[in-house]
């Protein structure tokens, strides 16, 4: 059983594979061939003690429209498998399955049963699929498969309606990244200039309607919404609603769009395919600026020699309603300050409150130990952090640092296990401080802290009604994506007005 199997270490030079995944170990009996009429392999019992999946690698993005998988008789019918197709990393649902007489595709076959047909409507590209968690009636068995699929499937077009999407959510007209929904809002075309400089682009309408062709790394486009016709000119750190197509002298339209592998930008002239992570850089006074990157947060989108690709990249692809998930039951975590022992009460967590410096990695295993369950305040001037009020529910604080912010305030949290945190809300004393800023990131396999999702201002009686200044604005980060896991996460640069 494995979630990884065709890797690229395994596969090497083997880039067009397939594999049968799960089952136990030397069960895997076969009868019949290449018969036509009847064959069949045993995977595994009835009780299943493993997940079954049928996994596809090509050499290159392709769509998957059609499979079809046979059982040997009935006894044995076919229940269960959905198409996936792995999306940066994470495996995503494409198409569930239904039961289908075998006979209607297999004519020859000389039993009677039900074998299992997916059809994929969607447009989705990429070089790695699987039929996941393939089951049959009783013992499991499979008979054989057939599959259809396109080569170059899914190509961006200026065209098609997509979503620029950043973990768990996406750019929304006319502000910054929201949770993904449906709403036209979210919905943009990258068109396509038929040049590449300012003068073949600004003011010539035609340079831009009359190209249909699919885009590739390096093009120039324009973000256009699909709810107003309108685009993103970000010439400066906030992009402004400019018309389309772009008028002469609108040089904070045209952006260059790159594919992004392995971190890095594509050569030029690579294709771009539907779930394919991409950045953009955009000019400064007519002339292309390779360091004036593209990027948004929760309130607007903008360009700046700040930003950097690692932390730039979007993802382009058409929405995808999220299947209805069955996590755990969800865990709450309260925190108040406890003025009788100068910690914090965690609800099982053990803290780390008092006197941290400034870190980029404060909870590591050996500060820990075993308890593995902790947080911390990490930042702030070193024996500035005094507290008011213990437990009430009506007002506390605890003083971090100065205006002029000299350290970067982060609340970090680790878990003895791989968890998703779903909702924070961080409140502040009055609204002489109210919340400003805080982004939710957690730790990857390699180490690197990225970005999961922002947060925004809100009134800090709708989560903590009995709060006694009722104009408080606190922090809220919400809807973060149940499908990011780590042990470690943190709140990142959190920063409140005033001091």
């Amino acid at each position: 059983e494995s979630n990884n199997f065709l890797t690229d270490a395994r596969v090497g030079s083997n880039c067009n594979a397939w594999a049968y995944v799960g089952g136990l170990s030397g069960t895997r009996s076969c009868h019949g061939g290449t018969s036509d009429t009847y064959r069949y392999c045993y995977i595994q019992p009835s009780n299943r003690p493993t997940t079954f999946n049928i996994e596809f690698r090509f050499c290159q993005g392709v769509t998957i429209s059609d499979i079809k998988i046979g059982v040997p008789h009935d006894g044995h019918d076919a229940v269960k498998g959905k198409l996936q197709y792995m999306n940066n990393g994470v495996w995503t649902d494409a198409a569930d399955g239904t039961r289908l007489n075998q006979k209607s595709f297999w004519s020859g076959w000389s039993k009677t049963c039900d074998g299992w047909h997916i059809n994929n409507p969607q447009a989705a590209s990429s070089n790695r699929w699987r039929v996941y968690d393939y089951e049959t009636e009783s013992n499991q068995y499979i008979s054989g498969f057939d599959m259809t699929y396109q080569k170059n499937a899914g190509l961006l077009l200026p065209t098609t309606d997509i979503q620029l999407q950043k973990v768990g959510s996406a750019v929304t007209y006319p502000e910054g990244l929201q949770y993904p929904s449906s709403s036209n809002a979210q919905k943009w075309n990258l068109r396509k200039c038929s040049g590449d400089t300012a003068a073949a682009c600004l003011g010539q309408g035609s340079a831009w309607t009359g190209t249909s062709s699919a885009i590739v790394s390096g093009d120039v486009i324009a973000w256009v919404s699909k709810s107003s016709g309108q685009v993103y000119d970000c010439a400066g750190a906030t992009c402004s609603r400019q018309p389309y197509p772009p008028p002469s002298g609108h040089w904070g339209t045209p952006f260059r769009i790159f594919k992004v592998e392995n971190g890095r930008a594509a050569s030029a002239g690579t294709p771009i395919h539907l779930g394919d992570s991409v950045y953009f850089y955009g000019m400064q006074a007519n002339l292309w600026k390779p360091s004036h990157i593209i990027n948004c947060g929760s309130s607007h989108c903008g360009g700046s020699s700040g930003n950097s690709i690692a932390t730039s990249t979007f993802v382009v692809d058409i929405y995808r309603a999220r299947p209805a998930a069955s996590p755990s039951p969800p865990v709450t975590m309260y925190v108040k300050y406890d003025g009788n022992s100068a910690a914090e009460r965690a609800f099982g967590f053990t803290p780390f409150f008092q006197n941290n410096a400034e870190s980029n990695n404060f909870l590591t295993d050996a500060r820990v130990g075993r308890n593995c369950n902790a947080w911390a305040y990490v930042g702030g001037l070193s024996g500035t952090r005094s507290c008011h009020g213990g437990t009430s529910d009506t007002y506390r604080y605890c003083y971090l640092q100065p205006a002029n912010t000299p350290t970067t305030f982060n609340i970090e949290f680790r878990f003895c296990q791989a968890a998703s945190i779903s909702d924070i809300k961080i409140g502040t004393p009055h609204q002489g401080h109210n919340a400003r800023k805080g982004k939710l990131q957690y730790m990857n396999s390699a180490g690197n802290w990225i970005d999961a999702i922002d947060g925004f201002s809100v009134s800090q009686r709708s989560f903590w009604s009995r709060w006694s200044h009722g104009n408080t604005k606190g922090w809220r980060i919400t809807q973060n994506s149940a499908s990011l896991s780590s042990k470690r996460w943190r709140v990142y640069d959190y920063e409140t007005n005033g001091n």
